[in-house]
Order: structure tokens, then C-alpha cells, then sequence
């Protein structure tokens, strides 16, 4: 039944001020926490393509100021943009110095400015202006010592200062950009104060402003490697390397990902089972391995090769955090329950993602992840609401909906309420039949929660109604 809340407030005209229950129902929202105990089960959409632009592996993605993903692609030797609509594709032409530099793009970074960078493996790096479409080259010079360090380019990355920092195979590198000259901080034997390897994979600063530098040579079997902090007054590093004799110590010295979520925690992923949260007040790391008896413990996969590494960290809008690998697939952590999902040749039982890797990963505020695999395939990830195919209400309005269980879904339109049910496809309305209630509105819905009792309370023109969906 409708139980239909027709009482005035003291003093004011519910008709004429229902702004008042516009802002009750944010109140309630507040109160009741039913809505936020739905659990979020992530979907994987694929992207093939758009407007005839194919999609290769995606070895890097950013998301510029407007909003626009960028992505690098080493299989079709170019650099694509994409609105949501339409892909645009920017590939080399050796015979136009004003095209994209090089043939294998390894690296890509939006900066604050618009500018696109991008960095290659043997053909340096990149500056990209998309409002005129020019392309500045930087190279690697054996003669020019304030050239690029090295011209297989792995992390570029503009600092809240500003500064573009570049890694490299010949260390990290920081541009003038006025000038166009590097300035390099390279390992230097002997001296633990320096860059602990010179090749390096990935760049990261935190809130607080630090700068971190990963690095790690993947496809050696050896330990070189090591995260580092920069410090900007000195110009030298801290070190953090694996120690045998310490069990707080990096469990592996192939540094790849490095995150900060948005509780504090630092996390670090490396070769090996080498997922860490680590103090940075101390130096400490707390190593989370692979464990067979708990595999919904917090955990990266388990290991499938040698070269197996972590790919990347990343947290979603919900506050889970997600974990790469180069070997076996990902991994969703819930904060709140203290358990993994892994995603992988359809671990989860959904059949949307069978890839057996996680290459690179760009998260939004909006609840889409845009992860791409070794095995050429782009997906973006809702992690707020599963999908539902389209369907006709028969009503010119939709303004509200709630999902109570994964195939059910209630609208609320401008003539009724509707409870539709994706599995079985039957469809239901509810609207007031009063003709003496005197609003024309009740039946324009624009807001539906559930209480603790299982009654949804629906926001109308009209009022708030209580309704039970059991009688």
C-alpha cells in the first residue's frame, strides 16, 4: 500500500516548497545506511574500437583535463584519443617531423597544462600539444651531454612544481622545459645516497609532495632494482632494497607500482609475491604474500612464471583497491570486508574478463576503470551498477532508480513507480489512484530509498510516500 504523507509543515505550503523534501530526502539518505550495504560487483565492458580505429595492446592510458582518455598502442605504432565517441588515431610518419616520434609508444602522461607526453621504447620522448597539433621530439644525443639520458623511455610524470620527470634506461631525467635540457640522476657506484638502478619503470608523488622512483629491469633474471625517494633540497635518495636477514624489508627489488590510497596507505608492487604497504615514517614494509589456505586473504594472484610481476595499484570510487599482474589476472580488494575478488580467465564467474593479465589501469572519481591486458584487449569497468539492457517504460520521464538485487531494478517516472526484473523481463507499475488528494504531481517520482524494514520511502511533488512492496 501507499501510505501518502499529505501533513503540512508548520508554516509553509508543501506544494509550493518542496525543496523542503527534496532536502528531507538527503537527511534520509544520511540516516538509513541500507542503500550503501549493496555489495558492488564490478562489470567488464570491452572496447574494440570506434568510427574504424582498431585498439592494439595498450601499454599506457592517462585521462587529460578535460576528461579524455589517451592511449599508447605498440601494436598499431601510435598514440589514440578517445571521447567516449570517437577515436582519433596520431601515428609516425617518418616523412613529417611533425607527427608522433617513434614507432613503439611505451609510455603516456596528461599533464595539467593539456600537454600529452609520451615516451618510447628506443625513440625517446615526446611533447604533444593537442590544441595545435605539434609534436616537439627529445632524443637521446651521444655528443650533447644535456640531451635525453637514454632513449627507451618507461615514466614520464609532471610534478605539483610543475617539473617533467622522465625515466629512463639511463636513469631519471628532469626537463627544462624552457631550455629543452636534462638534467640526470643516475646510480653512482659506491654511493648509496644515489639512484639505486638506472633503469627506471615507474615515477609517483604522493600528497604530501614526495617523489618516488621504481626501479627494476623485468626481463633479467637478476635483482637489480629498488624504490627510492628523492629528495629535492639535497638532490640525493633513500634506497629501499630486499634485505634476507629483514622480513619488513621489500620482498623483491623489481619495482613497478607504487600507489597512495585515499586512506594514507602507501602500497608497493614488485617481481615475486611482492604486494607491500609499507610506513614511510620508518621504512618498514609489511609484505601481504599469497596465501593457499586463505586466497581471499589480501593478496596480489598467485604466482604463474618467473617473470610474473605486479603491473599496477589502483583504487576505484568504492575504495577497493586493485591489483595487476603481468601473469594471472587482478585482484579487487574491499576494504570493508577484508576480501579478494580475482579476476581472471573468468575466475569470478561472470564471463566478462578471461584475460590471463593486467597491464596498465586508469581510475576515476565516476566508478570506471580503464584497464588493458597483455592479450590486446582495453576494458572499462563499472563498479557502480551492473549492466541492464535497454527497455521502454512507456513514460516520457525517468528520474530516479534503485537496484535491489542484481536483476531487479525500481524506476521511479513521471507517472508511477516501475519494478522491473532483467531475468524473468516482466514489469510492474504502481502510481496513486486518489482523486481527492489535490496534487497533480504525486505520481512524478524523483527519489526512492529502502529502510532498515525492507519499505521503500518515495520522493514525489506530491510528498513522500511510504510503500511495501510485500502488500
Amino acid at each position: 500500500m501507499f501510505l501518502y504523507v499529505k501533513k503540512a509543515v508548520h508554516g509553509f505550503n508543501l506544494e509550493s516548497n518542496m525543496k523542503i523534501h527534496i532536502y528531507l530526502l538527503v537527511f534520509l539518505l544520511f540516516m538509513m545506511d541500507e542503500t550503501s550495504a549493496q555489495s558492488i560487483k564490478p562489470r567488464f565492458n570491452l572496447i574494440m574500437g570506434s568510427n574504424g580505429v582498431s585498439l592494439g595492446k595498450i601499454n599506457g592510458m592517462t585521462r587529460d583535463r578535460y576528461g579524455i582518455m589517451w592511449f599508447s598502442d605498440q601494436d598499431n605504432h601510435c598514440i589514440t584519443r578517445y571521447d567516449g565517441t570517437i577515436m582519433t588515431r596520431f601515428a609516425h610518419d617518418p616523412k613529417n617531423p611533425n607527427t608522433l616520434g617513434g614507432w613503439y609508444p611505451e609510455c603516456i602522461f596528461a599533464d595539467s597544462t593539456g600537454i600529452i607526453w609520451i615516451g618510447f621504447t628506443g625513440m625517446g620522448l615526446d611533447r604533444f600539444d593537442p590544441a595545435t597539433n605539434h609534436f616537439t621530439h627529445f632524443r637521446h644525443h651521444p655528443n650533447d651531454s644535456e640531451s635525453l639520458a637514454n632513449n627507451v623511455v618507461s615514466a614520464v610524470l609532471m610534478d605539483h612544481l610543475g617539473n617533467l620527470w622522465a625515466g629512463t634506461d639511463g636513469g631519471l631525467d628532469l626537463l627544462d622545459q624552457k631550455s629543452g635540457k636534462f638534467k640526470h640522476f643516475r646510480n653512482q657506484p659506491n654511493d648509496s645516497t644515489s639512484l639505486s638502478y638506472n633503469k627506471v619503470r615507474s615515477i609517483y608523488e604522493d600528497h604530501e609532495g614526495r617523489l618516488w622512483v621504481g626501479a627494476a629491469d623485468q626481463w633479467e633474471n637478476n635483482d637489480k632494482g629498488g624504490l627510492n625517494l628523492f629528495h629535492r633540497e639535497t638532490n640525493r635518495f633513500t634506497c629501499y632494497l630486499n634485505d634476507p636477514k629483514n622480513s619488513h624489508s621489500l620482498i623483491n627489488n623489481k619495482v613497478r607500482a607504487m600507489f597512495e590510497d585515499s586512506r594514507g596507505n602507501f602500497w608497493v608492487g614488485t617481481g615475486g609475491d611482492g604486494l607491500h604497504t609499507m610506513d614511510r615514517k620508518t621504512g618498514s614494509f609489511e609484505r601481504h604474500t599469497y596465501d593457499p589456505a586463505h586466497p581471499e586473504a589480501l593478496s596480489r594472484p598467485p604466482l604463474r612464471s618467473s617473470f610474473d610481476h605486479i603491473t599496477f595499484i589502483t583504487e576505484d570510487a568504492g575504495g577497493a583497491i586493485w591489483i595487476g599482474t603481468m601473469a594471472n589476472g587482478l585482484n579487487r580488494y574491499d576494504t570493508a570486508t577484508k576480501k579478494i575478488t580475482h579476476f581472471g580467465n573468468n575466475a569470478d564467474g561472470s564471463g566478462t574478463f578471461r584475460d590471463n593479465s593486467g597491464w596498465w589501469a586508469n581510475a576515476s572519481g565516476d566508478g570506471l576503470i580503464w584497464i588493458s591486458t597483455q592479450e590486446a584487449h582495453l576494458y572499462r569497468v563499472d563498479i557502480f551498477t551492473n549492466y541492464f539492457p535497454a527497455f521502454e517504460t512507456g513514460f516520457s520521464g525517468t528520474n530516479a532508480f534503485y537496484q535491489e538485487e542484481p536483476d531487479v531494478i525500481w524506476l521511479g517516472t513521471v507517472n508511477g513507480l516501475i519494478r522491473k526484473n532483467n531475468r524473468d523481463g516482466s514489469f510492474r507499475r504502481f502510481t496513486n489512484e486518489s482523486t481527492d488528494s489535490g496534487y497533480t504531481g504525486i505520481n512524478s517520482i524523483f527519489g526512492i530509498i529502502k529502510d532498515k524494514q525492507g519499505d521503500f520511502l518515495i520522493n514525489s511533488i506530491g510528498g513522500i510516500s511510504r510503500f511495501n512492496p510485500n502488500t
